[in-house]
């Protein structure tokens, strides 16, 4: 028995399902506290009835997260009658904890392929553990995998396309297993792409890398361009077709924000650059008019980023700027309801000890790497988490913290090396740390489940007042 926990690798399989399970049980805790849409469930529950029923409609992202519901919709036997147009209306027979369980699944999932990634990327078991500790442990993970959101399945793909992108290097060069794990990595990626439009930094990293770092391959130019373009384009191609396929061409075309009670709800604005219906005297194949709509729906919700809701619905309470997501300086308030001072309160915000710790990692690993050349093997990682940033910063519509996430995955791979290199040299320091992080889950964890607190529990364990709901700050001041 104690040469088997003297073998790394045996250690490393029985921890690595132990944090499986404990990702499980965190994920599937409370799972249908909330019987009515939280936060932008609103829209995914209606893209999924609307899918059911074969209603037309406009969305900002491509639609792989979409179609993923759907099934589960399906699965779950939602009859697509249902229309969530505001977060108050109850789920009431729609399936919503089908579609809860698949985003918990996903973020279960991406634990463990987190964990892959990092142990691919440093060569260390004990690193890939220790990023799978800062993702079960950190709340703003926990929170976003909980509720039928896409980010989940972004990140998912995202990750196990650069794991297979790093694992391919195991295989002989450009024999049959390589270009296998290079198109398994491709196709992931075109998921992820295909799931929003922002997943396109876990898909520019392997560009980089592979075409610029690694010039061993013969024909790289024509690898890259297999592998990291069509491959990709071809994924996010065919689910586009097989949107407007699922959808009636006939019928009413209704954007995300449709309202039935209002009478300009099934209205696009003019300045959309996306025409609802087509009224040519001559019809062109079929083939055709599919290109046109494929080539509009990729200017005006790729290019453009979504840019035109902001002119057209004005500016969201939850909406930060990028250069104060790393800070956490304004998390996203999804569930408060209650009443004489007792309310349930869900608050999408991290653990100040993975994210704010991270970026004291991340200042230690960039000096280390400059002045004494340690963690070369970080340089992607480093060069991930500033090019997120620079890319969420391009867009002129709303920006909220959920897209600071793949920076986070690649700081927390990061994080995990240098903790790992601490315990090494100062083991009681990096366990010390790790009880933090513990007990940084443990203290957010209420207002990450949404269990029932006075407006004085909320505010004590939201510190800020950016961090606390206007009433419970409003109640407490007066």
């Amino acid at each position: 028995m104690i040469t088997l926990f003297n073998n790394e690798r045996f250690v490393w399989r029985i921890t690595f399902f132990l944090i499986l399970l404990v990702g499980l049980f965190t994920r599937m805790f409370m799972l249908g506290a909330f019987s009515h849409p939280v936060f932008d469930e609103v829209y995914y529950a209606t893209f999924t009835a609307q899918y059911i029923s074969g209603t037309a409609f406009i969305d900002a992202h491509p639609p792989i997260a979409r179609f993923i519901f759907f099934v589960l919709g399906i699965l779950g036997g939602a009859d697509g009658s249902e229309q969530f147009i505001a977060p108050d209306i109850p789920f009431a027979d729609f399936p919503y904890l089908f579609l809860r369980f698949g985003s918990a699944l996903a973020g279960v999932f991406l634990i463990g392929a987190l964990m892959l990634f990092a142990r691919e990327v440093t060569g260390s078991y004990r690193v890939g553990i220790l990023a799978g500790f800062l993702a079960l442990f950190d709340n703003f993970l926990l929170v976003q995998s909980r509720y039928i959101l896409a980010e989940p399945f972004l990140l998912l793909f995202g990750v196990l396309g650069l794991w297979a992108f790093y694992r391919k290097n195991r295989e002989p060069l450009q024999g049959r297993q390589w270009y296998l794990w290079f198109f398994f990595s491709s196709s992931m990626l075109g998921l992820a792409i295909g799931v929003k439009a922002s997943a396109a930094v876990f898909l520019i990293l392997p560009w980089f890398v592979f075409y610029l770092y690694d010039r061993r391959p013969r024909y790289r130019f024509l690898i890259a361009l297999f592998f990291l373009f069509l491959i990709p384009f071809s994924v996010v191609f065919v689910s586009t077709y097989a949107h407007f396929a699922l959808l009636n061409p006939e019928g009413p075309v209704l954007h995300a924000f449709y309202n039935p009670d209002d009478p300009g709800g099934n209205s696009i604005p003019f300045f959309v650059a996306l025409r609802a219906k087509h009224l040519p005297e001559r019809y062109g194949p079929h083939w055709g008019l599919f290109l046109q709509r494929f080539a509009e729906t990729s200017v005006t919700t790729v290019i453009a980023g979504g840019s035109h809701l902001d002119r057209a619905f004005g500016f969201h309470d939850a909406a930060s700027p990028w250069y104060s997501w790393m800070f956490m300086e304004k998390p996203i308030l999804f569930v408060h309801e209650g009443g004489e001072g007792i309310s349930e309160t869900v608050t999408l915000i991290g653990n100040p000890v993975v994210w704010w710790g991270g970026l004291f990692a991340l200042f230690a690993v960039f000096v280390r790497r400059v002045d004494r050349k340690q963690f070369v093997f970080l340089d992607m990682m480093i060069l991930g988490f500033v090019f997120n940033l620079f890319l969420a910063s391009l867009p002129t519509r709303e920006l909220f913290i959920y897209l600071y996430l793949p920076s986070l995955i690649f700081l927390i791979v990061i994080s995990a090396t240098a903790l790992e290199y601490l315990s090494s040299i100062r083991s009681r320091v990096a366990l010390s740390l790790m009880i933090l992080v513990v007990f940084g889950f443990l203290w957010f964890s209420p207002v990450s489940y949404g269990f029932p607190l006075s407006h004085k529990q909320v505010r004590s364990i939201l510190w800020f007042d950016s961090w606390s709901p206007i009433q419970v700050v409003d109640d407490l001041t007066k």
